[in-house]
């Protein structure tokens, strides 16, 4: 059976000019294959290009856990899930604390109001 493990590495190359490096391993039976530098060529313009690589599910999810551990986070907009469940906790703690004291505040004026019927003044 052929057993094919890509692994990448992605690392801090040059941290004064905010660059990364990205290496690529793959090992086949029993054999390790290293990603050459990749160069760049000119094309025309609707000229079919193949992929610079294709790699499965795994690898592009230990990619992604590789940049999340370098800081890298989704575009302004995207929100993962635990931090939509976060926020959906925080305005939910809100909602009990504006209400509580909403409810308060509306208890204490009814109750004054009261007082001042009891005490013979007129409603405002």
């Amino acid at each position: 059976m052929n057993q094919k493990k890509t692994t990448l590495y992605i690392g801090r190359e040059h941290p004064l000019f905010n660059q990364y490096s990205i290496r690529v391993a793959v090992e086949a039976n029993g054999e390790i294959h290293a990603g050459l530098p990749l160069a760049v060529t000119a094309i025309d313009p609707g000229e079919h290009v193949e992929p610079v690589m294709t790699v499965d599910h795994d690898t592009v999810q230990h990619m992604m856990d590789e940049l999340w551990g370098l800081g890298f986070r989704p575009s302004a907009g995207v929100s993962s899930t635990g931090q939509i469940e976060a926020m959906q906790a925080h305005l939910d703690d809100m909602r009990k604390l504006v209400f509580v004291g909403v409810e308060r505040d509306v208890m204490r004026t009814a109750a004054a109001r009261d007082a001042r019927v009891k005490a013979g003044e007129p409603r405002s």
